[in-house]
């Protein structure tokens, strides 16, 4: 049940950047504000995402939706920092923020 949930979390966050914002973040980095790349988040034995990727544009809004359970908190704990990645990297304007000092 929750590998599935998280599946379908990753899945939508592949599938909702819509082609054209998938394009303008793939051809000019400058225009990408957040990206996420084969983030991996493990409680212990249980795995809440695997190998979770996806970009965000500059001046756009977008948002997870998914089932309860689905992982959609983790997602934020986890650019927030709030909780750690076991693998993967996450950068805001290109620089990564899991190699910065915790403010």
């Amino acid at each position: 049940m929750w590998a599935s949930a998280c599946e379908g979390v990753r899945r939508a966050c592949a599938n909702a950047m819509h082609p054209s914002l998938e394009s303008i973040t793939r051809s000019d980095p400058n225009k990408r504000l957040l990206r996420v790349r084969d983030v991996v988040v493990r409680f212990g034995g249980i795995v809440a995402f695997a190998q979770m990727s996806f970009d965000v544009p500059k001046q756009k809004i977008v948002g997870p939706i998914g089932p309860n359970g689905a992982g959609k908190t983790t997602l934020f704990n986890s650019l927030s920092r709030l909780y750690g990645i076991t693998s993967g990297g996450i950068e805001v304007d290109g620089l990564s923020i899991l190699k910065r000092a915790m403010a």
